[in-house]
């Protein structure tokens, strides 16, 4: 079963969408958001120090994009669930994401409000 609140920590080099996205976030009683990170460097250092359950990252970010955080999120921290936001339409590097470990992919444009069930979806184990 999840751990609730669910401990997520969000990337993305636009200082809008994380903010946004910690906001909305934060109006559900199942979240605790423990970290917010510009750049895939920056949040696996801080995946590292917070231990979130869940991070939120951007595909494409400057010095570390989503799929290397990703891949090296899995490689340290395997317990942490990943989920991919993206404006981008390029299958492929979606599928590179998944590839690397990430739960999800989510379109920026339209997953918003899907965004709460992914996460809780990510830490719930399946039914047996």
């Amino acid at each position: 079963m999840a751990r609730f609140p669910v401990r997520v920590l969000i990337a993305d080099d636009h200082e809008m969408v994380r903010s946004g996205l910690a906001s909305y976030l934060e109006a559900f009683p199942d979240f605790e958001i423990v970290g917010e990170a510009e750049n895939g460097e920056e949040a696996l250092m801080l995946c590292g120090a917070v231990r979130p359950d869940v991070v939120i990252t951007d595909l494409n970010m400057p010095v570390m994009d989503g799929v290397e955080v990703t891949r090296r999120i899995m490689q340290e921290y395997p317990g942490i669930k990943v989920i991919v936001v993206t404006g981008s339409l390029d299958e492929s590097k979606q599928q590179e994401a998944i590839r690397a470990g990430a739960v999800r992919c989510v379109q920026k444009d339209n997953g918003y409000h899907e965004l709460p069930d992914i996460v809780l979806a990510a830490c719930t184990p399946p039914a047996l």
